[in-house]
């Protein structure tokens, strides 16, 4: 497990298992915090907005993607890496579920590790 504190913010990310992530990204202060990691293209995605609102930031900044209070967002591309890349507005948290997609997969069939990804 990594813990990373920002100032009164903080990026806590939980191992769950090889593969399987858990990100937890909480801004308690009055200005916005950004937060990058790199997740390359066999992963899955699942992004929930808690509190607040987020902002995730794609292709060098030439395209974002809100995400409000009580709203998520699913990424996944099997072409390019979809880097983490996000602006958290003040008082707001994001919790993360970073899985490959065998993992996922693996989730709902006992055939995973036969599909090739």
């Amino acid at each position: 497990m990594e813990v990373k504190n920002v100032a009164e913010g903080s990026f806590q990310e939980v191992l769950i298992e090889d593969g399987f992530y858990v990100l937890k990204i909480q801004n308690d202060t009055p200005h916005i915090q950004k937060v990058s990691r790199e997740i390359d293209s066999s992963f899955i995605q699942f992004h929930f907005c808690l509190k607040g609102n987020a902002k995730f930031i794609f292709n060098e900044g030439r395209y974002a993607l809100e995400v409000s209070e009580e709203n998520s967002l699913l990424l996944y591309n099997t072409q390019m890496d979809l880097p983490l890349n996000l602006e958290l507005n003040p008082n707001s948290w994001l919790v993360s579920v970073v899985m490959t997609i065998r993992k996922f997969h693996s989730l709902f069939s006992r055939e995973a590790n036969y599909i090739p990804f």
